[in-house]
């Protein structure tokens, strides 16, 4: 084999797993798309011992012990799978399916944004209604479909203000139009499982494979999710490296990590 390069710029892709899937082999490691930074980050605890046999100091004897070990990375893609892992959410890529919704009723105030109860297929028909008359509102003079589906309505237009009964607003508006397919989470709603991690890519100094494996990593959420930005938004999220006890630690001097590997 030839010499090996000793520097080290890696290039590739993280892909993660939930722990207790990939134990009893129920699933594999997903991609998590594009992450521009992966590194390792490790906590030390030194206890040192003063030399009190000498009025110089110094010291007689220290301690080194790794505190704790933790993951960071960047993640660029915002699919639904990575959005559930830094959000604490349940959901997945087109969890809801595309379908005809008819009658939607909502309570619309004039000059006031309505959201639908799922994107519409802006392609098909949207129609507007009173929630209990059959004729049916136009489009551009009394609401008008933001780029996401939901309706604007327009103030002077033929939509009145709603009723109010025992202080709460009536329906005034029914919807009818086409699901779109569409990807839905529940933010928070998930206690952070324990997720094994898997990079797989080369070393760009010299092209040679390398790869690193931590098997079990508890995240935390993503420290923010920009949702209105100048740039990009970026998945910064954080874990700590646990010990894995399903991995055999091996015996004397051929001993084996429980926590990861790494190769090169």
């Amino acid at each position: 084999m030839s010499e090996k390069n000793c520097c080290f710029k890696g290039r590739g892709r993280i892909a993660t797993v939930d722990y207790a899937k990939i134990i009893a082999a129920l699933a594999g490691f997903v991609p998590a798309g594009n992450a521009p930074s992966l590194a390792i980050n490790i906590t030390e605890n030194v206890e040192r011992v003063p030399d009190y046999t000498t009025v110089n100091g110094g010291t007689h004897c220290t301690v080194r012990q790794i505190e704790m070990a933790q993951v960071t990375m960047t993640l660029m893609c915002h699919s639904a799978e990575v959005l559930a892992l830094s959000l604490y959410s349940q959901g997945t890529t087109g969890n809801v399916a595309a379908a005809a919704v008819t009658g939607e009723l909502h309570v619309a105030w004039p000059g006031a944004i309505v959201p639908l109860h799922d994107f519409p297929d802006l392609s098909q028909v949207i129609t507007v209604a009173p929630a209990t008359g059959s004729t049916t509102y136009a489009r551009g003079t009394d609401y008008e479909i933001t780029e996401s589906g939901s309706l604007s309505i327009i103030e002077g237009g033929a939509i009145p203000a709603p009723t109010v009964t025992d202080g709460e607003g009536v329906a005034n508006i029914k919807v009818t139009y086409q699901r779109a397919e569409q990807s839905v989470l529940q933010l928070f709603t998930k206690p952070s499982n324990p997720v094994s991690v898997h990079f797989d890519g080369v070393n760009a100094v010299d092209g040679r494979p390398a790869q690193f494996r931590l098997y079990k990593v508890k995240f935390g959420p993503a420290t923010s999710v920009t949702v209105i930005g100048d740039n990009m938004s970026r998945l910064e999220m954080t874990g700590e490296i646990l010990r894995d006890e399903s991995v055999s630690a091996g015996v004397g001097a051929n001993r084996f990590s429980q926590y990861g590997t790494l190769r090169i």
